[in-house]
């Protein structure tokens, strides 16, 4: 340090600390001229100090650089990624490049309505994703794999891929590329989608409804800014809300799902949307709308040639008009639906189509066709394992002897039904086979038994819930 600041400083000092002493007080200063000569006195010693610790510490090498005249200052750039996962070594890397054009098969499979393809394709590649493909690509992989098992009703094996997925994006998200973070995201809302939709066809609404919100949270924070993504979100949101009876939210879901499929010119998310405002639209009694909305859909699938689809959607306008008392055309629309079916040439399509038809039956008064329709149903799935379908045909069948006030065959029907639709996993079905047979056993006189089947049925509903 140099001599002259050296004295400098402890003459600051001295002075600073004679005027703590009382020093100037004695000099006759006002009031005002003390507060100044206080304040001046301070900003020297600062000053000083700091001068002095500058010569004592040099500055870093850094803050030495000299910036050009006009130019930005540099940004401070945040660390990322101080745990980087292992260099692949250059066979590795071969090998990634093989398996990349393969999930891009699987891929377009899928798209083309072809999922046993596209496992064929996985399987052939590799029975697991291998660690040094990419991030985004491990969990297009499980993703891949978890909608095509799903496809093909191997449920189980889809969740477990699923679940697997969702992992699997929670402990690579940290090694992602600031460049990739918002595809990987986006992947992850897919994968978590589709978990939720796993969820909805094991009959597990609430359980469904919980991972989708948690994929509107991402759409709401604006970290999820994919369309096609936010478009599957709203559609599956829709599904959860109306099975779990909140017609109003789920009109609100479809509708907005339906706009994003406008935007994107998918005809086929279009004509399910608006099948599932037409589903809304009937829970909350406007009937009119739900015809046109169903309508919609069912001439998108039919200009498509989709019969399955559009053999689905004949039952569903079918079943609104019956609401409307347009017994004639719900005819016509039932009768196309068979037609459709027998077609497919499927035992569960060609027995469902005989439950719609016999529900018109069942409208008109005519129960013993209504009878012999559904018997012909059953028989058609003596063969098949769909306890679901057979679960339904059998409530349809009590509710025909109970048109006959053929009580004793109505009961026999109602348990078939409970014990077929409880190895379904159908909780919604299940809850309405409980309902129907508390109602009938309430009919009869037998208010206990009744309660107790109204008992099981709130059981049933909250355990739902809770799930």
């Amino acid at each position: 340090m140099d001599l002259d600041k050296r004295i400098v400083q402890h003459i600051v000092q001295f002075w600073y600390n004679s005027l703590n002493a009382g020093f100037l007080f004695s000099c006759g200063l006002h009031d005002h001229q003390k507060g100044t000569a206080l304040t001046c006195a301070g900003i020297a010693w600062r000053t000083a100090v700091s001068n002095s610790m500058s010569e004592s510490f040099p500055p870093k090498p850094t803050d030495t650089l000299q910036q050009p005249p006009g130019a930005a200052s540099p940004k401070r750039t945040r660390v990322r990624n101080r745990v980087k996962l292992p260099r692949p070594t250059r066979e590795q890397r071969r090998l990634a490049e093989t398996l990349l054009p393969l999930l891009q098969e699987a891929e377009h499979a899928l798209d083309q309505g072809q999922p046993a393809r596209a496992l064929t394709v996985l399987q052939g590649a590799a029975p697991e994703p291998p660690p040094y493909l990419s991030p985004y690509d491990q969990l297009r992989w499980h993703w891949l794999a978890g909608a095509a098992l799903l496809a093909v009703h191997r449920c189980a094996e889809a969740r477990d891929w699923l679940m697997r997925g969702m992992a699997l994006a929670g402990r690579l998200r940290p090694y992602v590329l600031a460049k990739q973070e918002q595809g990987f995201d986006a992947l992850t809302e897919r994968v978590r989608n589709l978990l939720g939709s796993y969820y909805f066809q094991k009959g597990q609404p609430g359980q469904a409804l919980l991972l989708h919100r948690q994929c509107l949270l991402a759409i709401n924070s604006g970290r999820l800014t994919d369309q096609a993504v936010q478009m599957l979100i709203y559609s599956s949101l829709g599904n959860d809300t109306l099975a779990l009876s909140q017609p109003q939210e789920a009109i609100g879901f479809f509708a907005l799902a339906r706009q994003l499929a406008d935007a994107a010119h998918d005809d086929r998310q279009h004509a399910l949307d608006a099948w599932g405002l037409g589903r809304a639209y009937a829970a909350t009694q406007q009937y009119a709308r739900a015809q046109a909305a169903l309508q919609e859909a069912l001439h998108i699938f039919e200009a498509q040639g989709d019969q399955h689809m559009s053999g689905q959607l004949h039952a569903a306008v079918g079943h609104v008009l019956l609401l409307l008392k347009d017994y004639s055309s719900a005819e016509g629309h039932f009768r196309q639906c068979l037609e459709a079916a027998e077609r497919s040439g499927k035992s569960v399509p060609r027995a469902e189509a005989r439950d719609a038809l016999a529900h018109w039956y069942l409208a008109t008064g005519e129960f013993d066709k209504a009878i012999s329709t559904l018997q012909a149903g059953l028989d058609l799935l003596q063969e098949s394992r769909d306890h679901r379908a057979q679960g339904q045909l059998t409530l349809s069948l009590a509710r025909a002897y109970q048109g006959q006030y053929n009580a004793p065959a109505a009961e026999h029907a109602f348990i078939e039904a409970l014990a077929q639709i409880s190895q379904s996993e159908d909780s919604a079905l299940r809850l309405q086979a409980h309902e129907a047979y508390a109602a009938f056993l309430s009919s009869q006189g037998r208010f206990q038994e009744a309660f107790a089947e109204e008992e099981a049925a709130r059981a049933l509903q909250s355990r739902s819930a809770a799930e």
